[in-house]
This record gives C-alpha cells, sequence and structure tokens, in this order.
C-alpha cells in the first residue's frame, strides 16, 4: 500500500505473488508468517516455490521479492541483513532464456479455426446488418490483426486514428497511430497492406456505432441543465408532467418496471407519477456520475500508467450503457467507460452468475462457433511470428510492438 501510494503501477500483482510465495516460504520454514522474522533463507525458499510454481514472469516477481527485501531492511522492519538480498532470475536464467516454464506454442498463438470465425463475422458485415456486439468484437480483432498491439491501447484511438503517406517507393503507406501509455510515447505503426482495406473499414463501422455515443458524451461535456433530447425522447416542453409511457421513453428503458427499479434507486419510492424532463435529469446525472466516475474521461487522468487519457467526445472507443448487449436495450442517456473486460469477456468460453441463472457472453457461442476462445495477446504473438516468419529484423518487430528492448521481443517468437 504504501508503494503504490507513492506511484501507482499496473505491475502490482507482481508484488502481490510475491508477498504471496513470501508467507508461504515463512509457514513452512517458521509455522508461521511473522514478517519480522524474514531472513535469506526465506527469499530463498520463495524463490524456489517461485520456480516449483511454474510462474512465467520470474524476473518480475524476482524484482519485486528484491525489493521488498530492500525495503523491509531499509525500515529496520526484519532485523536481519536482507536489503542486499538480490534475486537469481538474471542474464541466462532470465524469462526470456528460460523456457522450461514457457507456456506451449498452441497456448500463446490464437486458434486458426477462431480466427476464421471470426473472418467470417466480419466479411457477413459487407451483406447483412449486424448487432454493435458483433461490429465491436470482428473491428477490434481485425485493428489488432493490423499492428501488434494491447487491448488496452485501443482506448486511445481518436476518431480516425489511421493515417496515410507515400513510401520512399511511392507506394501508399497506412499507419495507425495513437498513444502508447506502457512507454509513455506517440507512435505510427505501419499497417500491412494486405489488412489496409480492413483497417479501413474497421474504423467506418466503428465510427458509425459510436457515433451517438460522443454526441452524448459532448453534451455532457456541457453540463446542461436541460433533459438530453435523444431521438426517443417525448417531444414535450421541459416543465410539463409525463405520463408513465413517457417517464420509461425518456429514461430509455423497455418496461416499466425498470423505470420504477431506477427511480427507486434515487428516490426511494416507485412512483412514477408527477415527474417532468427537468426533474428526472438530475436523476440521470447522478446516475451517470456513479458509472463514469472519471467522465470526461474513461480512466482515471491522475493514473500515471494511463499516458494522456482522451475525452470520450474524442474517443472511437466511446459507449453507451449495455450498448453492447444483446439482451438489455442500449440506454440513450447513459455511457459506459469502456475496459479490457468488454473485449476479453466476449471471446471466454466460460460460464458467469447472473442472479439465480449461468450465462455465457461467448461471441462464439452466438454465432454456433461452440468450444473456441480467444485472447487479445494472442494476436500480438501472431503477429511477431508472421513477421519473423516473413524475414523481418528482430529490432524492426521490436519497434512495431513498441516493446523496451529485443530480448523481450524473442519471448514472443513461436516459429515453428
Amino acid at each position: 500500500r504504501y508503494t503504490q501510494q507513492i506511484q501507482q503501477t499496473k505491475t502490482f500483482k507482481r508484488t502481490v505473488a510475491a508477498l504471496q510465495l513470501l508467507e508461504e516460504s515463512l509457514i513452512k520454514l517458521e509455522g508461521s508468517a511473522d514478517t519480522t522474522k524474514i531472513a535469506e533463507r526465506h527469499l530463498d525458499m520463495a524463490v524456489e516455490l517461485l520456480k516449483s510454481e511454474g510462474f512465467q514472469d520470474r524476473q518480475g516477481i524476482g524484482n519485486a521479492l528484491q525489493q521488498l527485501a530492500q525495503n523491509l531492511g531499509q525500515w529496520h522492519i526484519s532485523t536481519s541483513n536482507i536489503k542486499y538480498w538480490t534475486h537469481p532470475f538474471l542474464g541466462d536464467k532470465s524469462n526470456a532464456k528460460v523456457s522450461n516454464y514457457d507456456k506451449s506454442r498452441e497456448l500463446k498463438l490464437p486458434n486458426d479455426d477462431a480466427l476464421l470465425a471470426l473472418a467470417e463475422v466480419f466479411s457477413n458485415g459487407f451483406s447483412e446488418k449486424q448487432d454493435d456486439e458483433d461490429i465491436f468484437i470482428t473491428c477490434i480483432t481485425c485493428l489488432l490483426l493490423c499492428a501488434p498491439m494491447r487491448i488496452n491501447e485501443v482506448l486511445h484511438f481518436r476518431t480516425n486514428p489511421l493515417h496515410e503517406e507515400k513510401d520512399s517507393t511511392g507506394n501508399t503507406q497506412l499507419y495507425i497511430a495513437y498513444w502508447v501509455p506502457k512507454n509513455g510515447c506517440y507512435v505510427r505503426k505501419e499497417i500491412p497492406a494486405v489488412m489496409a482495406d480492413h483497417a479501413r473499414e474497421s474504423v467506418r463501422r466503428l465510427t458509425i456505432i459510436t457515433e451517438k455515443s460522443r454526441q452524448l458524451a459532448k453534451y455532457l461535456e456541457r453540463n446542461s441543465s436541460l433533459f438530453y433530447r435523444h431521438e426517443d425522447c417525448p417531444n414535450v416542453p421541459d416543465d410539463q408532467e409525463l405520463t408513465r409511457e413517457q417517464v420509461v421513453q425518456a429514461l430509455g428503458f423497455n418496461s416499466l418496471g425498470s423505470a420504477e427499479a431506477f427511480i427507486l434507486r434515487h428516490t426511494k419510492k416507485y412512483s412514477t407519477v408527477g415527474w417532468t424532463l427537468s426533474t428526472l435529469w438530475p436523476l440521470v446525472l447522478t446516475e451517470h456520475q456513479q458509472k463514469n466516475p472519471f467522465f470526461p474521461y474513461q480512466k482515471n487522468p491522475r493514473d500515471t500508467s494511463s499516458g494522456k487519457p482522451l475525452k470520450m467526445s474524442e474517443s472511437l472507443m466511446c459507449f453507451r450503457y449495455q450498448q453492447l448487449s444483446t439482451a438489455n436495450k442500449t440506454s440513450p442517456i447513459l455511457l459506459a467507460p469502456m475496459n479490457r473486460d468488454f473485449y476479453a469477456k466476449r471471446l471466454e468460453d466460460r460460464l458467469m452468475p447472473r442472479g439465480e441463472k449461468l450465462v455465457t457472453m461467448s461471441f462464439f457461442k452466438k454465432h454456433g462457433y461452440d468450444g473456441f476462445e480467444l485472447k487479445s495477446h494472442q494476436l500480438r504473438h501472431f503477429l511477431n511470428t508472421l513477421a519473423q516468419e516473413a524475414g523481418v529484423e528482430i529490432e524492426a518487430i521490436t519497434k512495431w510492438s513498441t516493446r523496451a528492448s529485443v530480448s523481450q521481443s524473442r519471448t514472443y517468437m513461436h516459429q515453428d
């Protein structure tokens, strides 16, 4: 807690893992987890447990253990001389050099049939109307296949992240340009010619389904005291009393029960009588603030690891509440900050509790492709491997992937 208060990071899970390993080693050697008794033998035991448990990020967790030892020693929490203890995962024993605990090639690369299924649904979008969920999943996948990216980076796409220039031979080169928060820099990534038209089509489709969301975001940014006049809003004066049906219509629900539940949350009463657009709007703003605590941003702007946040009105990834749900109606008055789960949970093959039911969000099952799964990071491995097989130099792949070092890139190569 102390170190995260000083500088919030996204790697705190490594520290948690280090603490768990250290606790287990204390219990094994001492019978109890007393922090004041930590000595080098407990740190060494934690390293052995780290190896036997098959953790992938041995170097990162080792660094976290080393930092813990340094802090415990400097602050005199431990009486042992542990502040100079170092972990062994360096050089030839680093993550990049050790394959004993590496997952198989098949797990790191996407399933071919899963990719073909996504491609087929994307292709269907040229000839038939698709819901927003299908457009989101297939178009994000397409963009992740245009250049090696991390799923959280799509939050930094402006309304048109694509740019064209002529290369040295006079051919048109398409780029995808955005801020990379992990590296703290603005990048332009080359898109292979075979994917260029697909990238343009993906951005076009995403722009269409998010346009109304950006209009709502712009309106909310103005802090207007008047009700947002969405396309289904009753065409009545702001101070005119609404019928029950008009209350449901204004709030964007499918049923009177949903409108009553909304009003109950904010007033402790079910009544949908006596409301006007003017008296409903403060309730909407309260609900919006609860669902969007960092508005006009999607992420906390004080989080140093998030880079330069875009306002929702500037972002290609701007969505309304329930917009990607196949079972619920899209809210015309509430926004929903996007996160990686929007994509990840829809490409998993698992059941999740919803009240008394178990439901699945699987995109694949929805389209009759049972048993498939896909993870966004597999697409990053996939592009790196394709580039390697095509003879691209590892230095170019490292730059294309916005990775810190060539040694890191080697862990992404899975050439058979």
